[in-house]
């Protein structure tokens, strides 16, 4: 008889997995060596567990052969589950957050073919990104520089935050420090950065219509009410904004998506200032 909880353990996992069809009928099992050594137990541990399913009919062994499962067993039929009503007052409830994501469909990956001319948006060109290069010098990166190998400062490289800062002044005209910019993983996780820290359940947020999908849903995830507001060539048509209070207005000034003709004029970003203030 099985003594130790290690033991036990062992004998219900393959018990259970023969039993479940997991191992099927007349499959070898591994040789004591090889799985007590792989499980860090003693050889005699698993021998013993081995004779104890071979007198259960579960294996059957033989002299000089590894054992394997009885050819005449057939696995268990599964256990029924519970009904989806039993089921669902078993799970427990998420929050309204996790609703809203839950009724959100996923968007579908691209198709990739290669007859096909990839028009794919927010994606680099296979043929232009220079491979080899990048991976000789992440290597060099990696062997020069193994604290990179752990965590670094949690708002970015100090070093890159002050690039985009001299960067942000002489391309934007835009003056900060670069203790005020924080390095994101993306356009998808700067929106949810923002969407939690400016955005409460019930607020009002204006969008353009048509706007970018993704950020219209981060803003609905957090439970905003989307006030959606037409485009013209000279942008977000500001006349037409309700005259409720709303918490902020995401705009892309320069860069609309999808495109629409014209990009925003400085009387339009004076008028959305001034309709802000």
């Amino acid at each position: 008889m099985l003594q130790s909880s290690a033991s036990d353990c062992i004998y219900e996992s393959i018990r259970s997995r023969i039993d479940s069809g997991a191992i099927r009928a007349g499959e070898k099992l591994p040789s004591t060596r090889s799985l007590a050594a792989d499980l860090g137990v003693s050889r005699s541990t698993v021998v013993t567990i081995y004779e104890q399913l071979a007198a259960e009919g579960y294996i059957e062994t033989a002299a000089g052969a590894r054992a394997r499962v009885s050819l005449g067993l057939k696995p268990l039929p599964p256990k029924r589950r519970p009904s989806a009503a039993k089921q669902s007052q078993r799970v427990a409830s998420i929050s309204a957050y996790g609703k809203r994501v839950e009724g959100l469909a996923l968007p579908q990956p691209p198709v990739t073919d290669p007859a096909l001319i990839n028009f794919l948006y927010g994606a680099i060109s296979d043929e232009d990104f220079p491979t080899l290069a990048w991976r000789r010098h992440y290597n060099r990166a990696l062997i020069r520089r193994q604290q990179h190998l752990y965590y670094g400062a949690s708002a970015g490289e100090p070093q890159l935050r002050e690039e985009f800062q001299a960067y942000l002044l002489r391309a934007r005209g835009l003056e900060c420090t670069a203790d005020q910019i924080l390095i994101v993983h993306g356009t998808q996780q700067a929106l949810e950065l923002c969407a939690r820290v400016l955005v409460d359940p019930g607020d009002n947020v204006v969008m353009e219509e048509p706007c970018y999908l993704m950020a219209r849903r981060t803003f609905e995830l957090v439970g905003a009410n989307i006030v959606a507001s037409p485009v013209d060539e000279q942008g977000l048509v500001t006349a037409d904004l309700p005259k409720t209070r709303s918490t902020l207005a995401y705009v892309t000034p320069s860069h609309q998506f999808p495109p629409v003709n014209g990009f925003f004029c400085p009387p339009s970003d004076s008028t959305l200032l001034a309709t802000a203030a």
